[in-house]
């Protein structure tokens, strides 16, 4: 880590979390991804959607340089004035990359100064106006606001995810997270939720987070678990999500089983990369289960749920 430059060299085995904690003892962070356990090598060369990623851009966009090995077999740098060609691919070819990296060069941000979080927990009968209210907001969200919400039959609280069953109610999380300068900042920021639609079955205000506890709250959606994944960009209004997004909700699986809205909106243009998927709203199947008997019917909804809104 190189503090007067901003930058940091990270080899590709090294876990996101790992990086953000040594980066933010330092006052320094990158945009590392979501989860516990993921790995840069792989974030990186696909794009790389992580913490604050609306204000510091896809992950790869932060790549300044890579070390790697070519076809030939010899060690290799490729940055913005040496065999550019290959940085140009690194940032979003993934598996497609035609060399193996060894290290990235990363450009760093400052730490913001507040960290924090908020969520409203809604019954699904109150899924439409969620959709159709987030689909009118989305694009006007500041860039430091990541919004979304998650459909699934269980929680980020008690009880423990285990005890709930393909006979738990259906619920819709509304989370948002904020990374700004000041709480002052922050709560201007998502100052928009207070239009959120009534009928909230729990509130829980705007509280600063530690990134260990905010990773705590996305894991508790991802155990361990067998996992049929699934994913795409669209830029449809709600009139058009909304048959499909009430299927969804309608034929949920058990836990861990979901299914999440991200908002987008890309605050500015993508730079001249090998990434160049993005849109408005990125939606996301994630069908996960833990008894062997509900493997079949769990792959099927997240397939078959992703194919018909890509149709």
């Amino acid at each position: 880590v190189d503090a007067s430059s901003m930058t940091a060299t990270a080899e590709p085995g090294i876990g996101g979390s790992v990086l953000l904690a040594e980066l933010m003892k330092r006052g320094l962070f990158f945009p590392v991804g979501h989860c516990r356990g993921v790995c840069i090598g792989g974030y990186l060369l696909q794009g790389g959607f992580g913490w604050n990623g609306r204000a510091f851009g896809t992950a790869c966009s932060n790549v300044i340089a890579i070390d790697y090995v070519d076809a030939d077999g010899d060690l290799r740098h490729a940055s913005e004035t040496e065999n550019t060609d290959m940085l140009w691919a690194a940032r979003g070819s993934g598996p497609d990359f035609f060399g193996v990296v060894v290290r990235f060069h990363l450009r760093l941000y400052p730490k913001p100064g507040f960290i924090g979080s908020s969520v409203i927990t809604y019954p699904v009968d109150r899924l439409e106006d969620l959709v159709r209210w987030m689909d009118r907001v989305g694009p006007d969200v500041p860039p430091g606001v990541e919004m979304q919400f998650v459909i699934s039959r269980s929680t980020s609280f008690p009880p423990p995810l285990r005890r709930r069953s393909a006979d738990s109610p259906v619920s819709v999380e509304l989370a948002t997270t904020v990374m700004d300068d000041s709480r002052a900042a922050a709560k201007r920021a998502t100052a928009y939720l207070s239009g959120a639609p009534k009928g909230a079955s729990l509130r829980i205000p705007l509280l600063p987070m530690s990134m260990s506890m905010m990773y705590s709250g996305v894991m508790q959606h991802y155990p361990k678990a067998n996992w049929e994944a699934d994913n795409l960009w669209t830029h449809a209004g709600a009139d058009d999500l909304l048959p499909h997004i009430r299927r969804i909700a309608d034929t949920m699986p058990a836990p861990p089983a979901h299914f999440l809205w991200l908002n987008w909106a890309p605050p500015a243009g993508l730079p001249d990369m090998a990434y160049t998927v993005e849109d408005r709203t990125y939606l996301a199947f994630y069908g996960g289960w833990l008894d062997d008997g509900d493997g079949v019917a769990t792959t099927r909804w997240a397939r078959d749920n992703a194919a018909a809104m890509q149709s």
